[in-house]
């Protein structure tokens, strides 16, 4: 990866991880209790909210699901997400996986 890509990838991760906090705590959830419902380390949760780590497809999940973020936070999220993992989010995965004729169809257009 170069240097360029490297450090866009670290801005991007740090800037996830700020959204990430400022929902919960949007929401009143300290580091410890959004941890404890989305079953991760309050360490590892800390790791993503500081930038040093991006959530795994299932973490990431779980905090969309915890956090409810708005349409336009959503898309933010989803985009940075997408960015830092080169995947789309999980739901898209998941929705692709299951309707094979979309997929197909997705596909083609490549």
């Amino acid at each position: 990866m170069a240097k360029k890509d490297f450090t866009k990838q670290i801005e991007q991760k740090v800037e996830l991880g700020k959204l990430i906090k400022k929902l919960s705590l949007r929401k009143d959830l300290s580091l410890r209790k959004l941890a404890d419902m989305i079953g991760l380390q309050p360490s590892n949760l800390f790791y993503i909210q500081t930038g040093a780590n991006a959530p795994s497809p299932e973490v990431y999940q779980k905090l969309i699901t915890a956090l409810t973020p708005t349409e336009k936070e959503r898309f933010k999220l989803d985009k940075l997400y997408g960015e830092i993992r080169k995947i789309p989010p999980p739901d898209v995965c998941e929705i692709l996986i299951n309707n094979p004729n979309l997929y197909e169809q997705i596909r083609k257009l490549w």
